[in-house]
């Protein structure tokens, strides 16, 4: 039985901490019922770290010491936001 899974995890503010296994590997960031959400591949048997990921508009500013992890469009494009996760981690 393999133990990657896919997560998915809501971002309902500019900053947001979030706890999921240490390595996750992003895949994908939507709207989902009118919430922000990235999907991520886990390992469901490594511990637990928080992440910091950010949603940035066009024109914001990105964070230092983060990495680009999707674009999603909202209000039929009109808008556009893009998912950074800083690069430091912590347990």
């Amino acid at each position: 039985m393999s133990v990657r899974t896919i997560y998915k995890y809501p971002l309902p503010a500019d900053v947001n901490d979030v706890s999921m296994p240490r390595d996750a590997r992003f895949l994908h960031a939507a709207e989902q019922n009118g919430m922000i959400m990235v999907w991520a591949e886990v390992d469901t048997r490594q511990p637990p770290v928080r992440r910091r990921l950010h949603v940035v508009g066009t024109g914001g500013s990105v964070p230092d010491f983060a990495e680009h992890i999707g674009s999603l469009l909202l209000d039929g494009g009109m808008l556009v936001f893009h998912i950074y996760v800083e690069t430091k981690e912590s347990a």
